[in-house]
C-alpha cells in the first residue's frame, strides 16, 4: 500500500551531507492509501465459464456466457473510482450494482473498437493516435459506476470484454 505525500516546507540538505540523521516532515494532501499492485479484472463473453488469476500482475480473468451480474471485489475499505475499458462497437452499456448504491445504466453510442470510462475524472474517451471524446455520446450517471468496498456486480451489453482497474483505496 502506498500514499502520495511530499516534504512539508523547504529543505536544504547540503549541511547534512555525509552526516548522521535528519528529521523530515511529510504532508499528505490526499488521505487515502492505494494498492501498489491493484486488482484488475478482465471479463470476456467467450461463452465458456472459467476464472483465473495471475498473481504476478494481480489480474483476474473471467470468461462468461454473457456479462450479466458478474461479481467483482473492491479490496479497499472505502468506495473507489475505477477505470473501465469497454471493448465493443456501436452502442455499449455498463451497470454496477451493489447493496449500498442505486445502480444506473451508463450508455455510450457510436463506439468504434473500445471506449474508456475514468470515473474519477468523469472522462469517457478512446485514446490512441486519434483520441476521441465520447462524453457527448454518453447518458447515465458516471458516479453510479463507483465500486463500493466489498462485492459489486457488473452487467454490460454490446461488449466483447470489459476491463476494470479497481483503484482500491483505504482510509
Amino acid at each position: 500500500v502506498q500514499i502520495d505525500c511530499m516534504i512539508d516546507g523547504v529543505l536544504d540538505i547540503s549541511p547534512y551531507t555525509y552526516q548522521g540523521i535528519i528529521d523530515l516532515k511529510f504532508i499528505a494532501h490526499n488521505p487515502y492509501f492505494y494498492a501498489l499492485k491493484d486488482r484488475k479484472y478482465i471479463i470476456d463473453n467467450t461463452g465458456t465459464a472459467s476464472e483465473g488469476i495471475d498473481s504476478s500482475t494481480n489480474t483476474v480473468t473471467k470468461s462468461v456466457a454473457n456479462i450479466t451480474n458478474v461479481k467483482i471485489n473492491n479490496d479497499g475499505n472505502v468506495p473507489s473510482f475505477p477505470v473501465y475499458k469497454l471493448v465493443g462497437s456501436g452502442t455499449v452499456t455498463i451497470t454496477v450494482q451493489n447493496e449500498t448504491m442505486v445502480s444506473d445504466v451508463v450508455q455510450i453510442t457510436n463506439v468504434v473498437d473500445y471506449v474508456i470510462i475514468d470515473t474519477e475524472s468523469k472522462e469517457v474517451y478512446r485514446d490512441g493516435a486519434v483520441p476521441v471524446n465520447f462524453l457527448g455520446k454518453t447518458t447515465g450517471n458516471l458516479e453510479r459506476l463507483w465500486l463500493v468496498d466489498g462485492e459489486n456486480s457488473i452487467t454490460a451489453t454490446g461488449c466483447a470484454s470489459v476491463e476494470i482497474q479497481c483503484k482500491s483505496r483505504w482510509l
